[in-house]
C-alpha cells in the first residue's frame, strides 16, 4: 500500500498549500477489518511527511472506533462526531424555530376559521 499511496505523493516537488484529502465512507468499505485497519495505520503515520492532512469520514461503527482509539492513532488524530457539531445544534434550532412557527400560523388560521 505504501507503493501505491505514499510513495507518489512524496515525489511532489512543488511547495503547495496544505490540502486535505477526504477519505469518506470509511464505514462503507467492505471486506477485512484489518486491512481497514492497516490503511488508516499507514496514513496517519504517514501524514507528518506528507504536505497535507487527511480527513476520514464514517459513521461510528464499532471497529472503526476502536482503530481510531489505539494510542498511536489516537495520538495524531482529532475526532469530532456530528452530533457535537455547533452547526448540527444549529439545524436542531432552525427546525425547531420552523415548526413553532408552521404552528403558531395553524393556531391563527384555526381562530380565523372559527370565527
Amino acid at each position: 500500500m505504501k507503493k501505491l499511496i505514499v510513495d507518489p505523493i512524496l515525489t511532489i516537488a512543488e511547495p503547495i498549500s496544505p490540502p486535505i484529502i477526504v477519505v469518506d465512507g470509511v464505514d462503507e468499505c467492505d471486506g477485512d477489518a484489518g486491512l481497514l485497519q492497516e490503511l488508516i495505520h499507514l496514513l496517519v503515520n504517514a501524514t507528518a511527511a506528507l504536505p497535507f492532512r487527511f480527513l476520514f469520514t464514517s459513521r461510528p461503527e464499532h471497529h472503526i472506533l476502536q482503530t481510531f482509539e489505539l494510542p498511536p492513532i489516537r495520538r495524531k488524530t482529532y475526532r469530532s462526531a456530528l452530533r457535537d457539531s455547533s452547526a448540527r445544534q444549529s439545524n436542531l434550532r432552525d427546525k425547531h424555530a420552523k415548526k413553532k412557527h408552521v404552528q403558531k400560523n395553524a393556531k391563527a388560521r384555526n381562530k380565523r376559521n372559527m370565527v
